[in-house]
């Protein structure tokens, strides 16, 4: 199971997420399409606010883990679109595939 935590200043407004861990059960790397969807979405993300967030971004990936996290200082409308889309479209991929995908919404300081 891959677990996302999103990261909400007290506004609950998003400003970061980590993904960690793989979908599949027993798959070759590369070969679980669960694995291969929350990849692209959060990779997706990503690039969306690398352009975005004009370098005030910072990202970290590994095998089987992606941390993403705007610098607070950034007030972007466009930067808190991005990052809804991208846990609305996790949801929806756990919908349609249940046990691989767990959201987990983090308040910080």
């Amino acid at each position: 199971m891959t677990k996302v935590a999103i990261f909400r200043d007290p506004e609950g407004n998003p400003f970061g997420f980590n993904a960690a861990g793989h979908c599949g059960k027993g798959y070759k790397r590369g070969g679980d399409i669960c694995c291969a969807a929350v990849s692209a979405i959060t990779q997706t993300a990503c690039v969306g606010l690398e352009k975005y967030a004009q370098g005030n971004v910072t990202i970290r990936m590994e095998d089987g883990y992606l941390d993403c996290r705007l610098d607070r200082t950034v007030d972007s409308d466009a930067c808190r679109a991005i990052l809804e889309t991208m846990i609305l479209g996790l949801l929806s991929f756990g919908e349609g595939n249940p046990g691989n995908v767990e959201i987990i919404n983090e308040e910080v300081q």
